[in-house]
């Protein structure tokens, strides 16, 4: 909430877009827990091939049980991140 600017953080608007940077930081934190998880996975196993980027780990999510709700759940949230990134930068706090 400190990126911003009082005028970002007040009213009705202001709350959406402290919502949207809280449910976007989360998200992000979690795809980044998925994609350190394959690391960990791959220095476990000694197995280079193993790791991978995002894109892989996001394979890796969709081809579980409840992967393709999770997949939706991780876009909304980096999607309520982006428009976080639109509210700081027109609010941004100089």
């Amino acid at each position: 909430m400190d990126k911003l600017t009082a005028q970002g953080r007040s009213g009705d608007t202001g709350k959406a877009f402290v919502l949207f940077g809280k449910v976007g930081y989360v998200s992000k934190g979690l795809a980044f827990l998925v994609v350190a998880g394959l690391f960990l996975w791959a220095a476990w196993t000694q197995d280079p091939e193993k790791s991978g980027g995002l894109d892989q780990a996001l394979h890796k999510v969709l081809q579980q049980p409840f992967g393709t709700a999770v997949l939706i759940a991780l876009a909304m949230g980096i999607a309520c991140y982006g428009l976080f990134t639109f509210a700081w930068a027109r609010h941004l706090d100089r």
